[in-house]
């Protein structure tokens, strides 16, 4: 698919790069901190602390769950180097198992400090659950019953986080949004200023205009009909670090996009950063008010800054 979509070595290099640069980065050593990957007093307590609720309520004690994470990144580790160290003769099959296992060892350590409800811890329970199953499959007669337990606990918690998800689901407070594109369920929080600003775009601008929405909000563009830019339509603080601000700044003044829009939404606790405009996007922010004009407000409390630069 890659090589379809024209799919480049020096793209693949220049993804390396950012890798290198994502893994280096202080909003990403803070992020891994923050959740629990880089193990500390505080992460272990919390991991503690959650086993206990889990056992005690069955039900979640916020949306980070750090010891079904520690758990499972414990049972890989052990398992894989045991299974690795006892078969002496591989063969292809044992190639494929081995590829599948540390694929999901390599899950499991994402999700290591928590597993997210409603975003991707979620989603990786069943790929771990299915490198188990391998286990079993390939394992001796003699393991296969301590596999199955492991199996039955992994279906169990599967079976609970879905649970959950549809509890917190269900205490969202979601609006159906209409559009062109189909029904979208959104948070009430942000459907009447989403309106609005869907409203205005269709009112005050062009289907050639460039909309840029800063940290974040590619759902307008594609509700819209307007485009984006390919480098910064996701700036948040990990993005705005490897990019470089100056370079950002450049970018905009370079390309000089019809609009762009900067949210106060703050939803990135686990960078330890408040708003895109007051702390990480500060002096892009600052740049922009100096080449744009404020054209319109949209919203209170969720407020969205619509800058032009006619």
């Amino acid at each position: 698919i890659l090589l379809y979509q024209n799919f480049t070595f020096n793209d693949l290099y220049t993804s390396f790069l950012y890798m290198i640069k994502l893994a280096n980065s202080n909003s990403a050593k803070y992020f891994y901190f923050y959740n629990g990957f880089i193990p500390s007093p505080e992460s272990v307590k919390n991991a503690v602390l959650s086993l206990t609720h889990i056992f005690s309520k069955f039900q979640p004690d916020s949306n980070r769950l750090q010891f079904s994470g520690y758990l499972l990144t414990i049972l890989f580790g052990f398992f894989t180097i045991k299974l690795f160290l006892k078969r002496k003769n591989n063969n292809k099959k044992d190639i494929l198992l081995y590829t599948l296992i540390c694929s999901a060892f390599i899950t499991s350590i994402k999700v290591a400090g928590s597993i997210s409800l409603e975003i991707y811890g979620t989603y990786f329970i069943p790929v771990i659950l299915s490198a188990f199953i391998s286990f079993v499959t390939f394992s001796e007669n003699k393991n296969k019953v301590k596999y199955c337990i492991i199996i039955t606990f992994l279906c169990i918690l599967t079976i609970y986080y879905t649970i959950a998800d549809v509890k917190n689901i269900k205490k969202e407070n979601l609006c159906t949004l209409y559009t062109a594109k189909g029904k979208i369920n959104i948070s009430s929080i942000y459907i009447n200023e989403t309106i609005e600003l869907l409203e205005y775009i269709n009112k005050n601008t062009k289907s050639s205009d460039k909309i840029l929405i800063f940290p974040e909000g590619a759902i307008i563009n594609y509700l819209s009909d307007r485009s984006s830019d390919d480098e910064l339509y996701y700036l948040i603080p990990p993005n705005v670090e490897i990019l470089g601000k100056e370079n950002i700044s450049k970018r905009i003044l370079s390309e000089y996009p019809e609009y762009i829009i900067i949210t106060n939404i703050m939803i990135y606790e686990d960078f330890a950063q408040g708003s895109f405009s007051k702390t990480w996007g500060k002096s892009i922010t600052e740049k922009i008010k100096e080449n744009y004009i404020l054209e319109e407000v949209i919203g209170q409390d969720f407020k969205l800054n619509v800058y032009s630069h006619h």
